[in-house]
């Protein structure tokens, strides 16, 4: 029998219909050593602000970066394993736990001058650039930096200090927090207007991967870990959990965490071709 959905699936893809909605974007990449001027664009998230937050475990057997599903409210093996390893309470199941925590990184929308051309990036940082960021739109001088009339330029330091792996950042207003004065987002409305179609979908950046998918990659990550604590999650056995190095222990400062450093390599998987 001729499969009728399959057929109207089919013709819909062909009329660009039913597509993925996780769209290709244009990251934006700052190197150490460079100073940027970029202006964030007025997307509004969930709390009414420009900016997406997201929860990520790191480092988890071959995946640099996984979307936790707890932050959708849903069912979350990760998650589970955890609450389970800190009622142990042991040494090493406190040591495993804290290699599974996750952590939070922040997206906008922005235009990078001088990169015009380029049309709206997605910026993802840390909790540093992220605190500074609201710390300006609290102070009365700057307010909404995302305005699309009266908002403000920012400038973006990338420092590379000697010996350090990862390089410091710093934010402020463009030129200086004393001499920054609001400015449209564009010359032009129509640029403006131009750009604003082409603002990234901030809440459909990554792939969300489901229950059972998420079970398999913390079972082969469980498994591939020495010294016992047969955890479990769902009451199905994860494998043999191995007594993390505390050098293995990241920071919880996620701006110098080398895990974002190569971009490309930090979202790889995540991103749905």
């Amino acid at each position: 029998m001729i499969d009728l959905e399959a057929i109207k699936r089919k013709i819909e893809q062909l009329e660009g219909k039913g597509q993925s909605k996780y769209k290709k974007v244009t990251w934006f990449k700052p190197k150490a050593g460079n100073e940027y001027q970029i202006r964030v664009m007025p997307f509004k998230g969930d709390d009414g602000q420009p900016f997406k937050e997201m929860w990520f475990y790191n480092n988890i057997g071959k995946f640099i970066s996984i979307p936790t599903l707890k932050q959708y409210k849903e069912p979350d093996p990760f998650s589970e394993l955890i609450d389970e390893l800190r009622k142990r309470n042991t040494e090493v199941s406190l040591k495993t736990a804290k290699l599974l925590y996750a952590k939070m990184r922040v997206f906008s929308a922005i235009i990078v001058r001088g990169e015009e051309e380029k049309g709206p990036q997605v910026y993802g940082f840390g909790k540093t650039i992220y605190q500074k960021m609201l710390e300006k739109m609290l102070d009365t001088d700057f307010g909404d930096v995302a305005d699309l009339e009266n908002g403000f330029d920012l400038k973006l330091k990338v420092k590379q200090a000697p010996g350090k792996a990862a390089p410091d950042y710093d934010l402020s207003a463009y030129p200086s927090d004393k001499k920054a004065v609001p400015s449209p987002l564009a010359k032009s409305k129509e640029q403006a207007d131009a750009w604003m179609a082409q603002m990234p979908d901030l809440n459909n950046l990554f792939k969300k991967r489901d229950y059972a998918e998420m079970k398999q990659i913390l079972e082969e990550y469980i498994s591939g870990l020495s010294e016992p604590t047969a955890p479990a999650v769902n009451n199905a056995s994860v494998g043999i959990a191995r007594s993390p190095a505390a050098s293995t222990v990241k920071s919880d400062d996620d701006d110098s965490d080398s895990n974002y450093d190569n971009v490309d390599k930090a979202l790889d998987g995540l991103v749905d071709a």
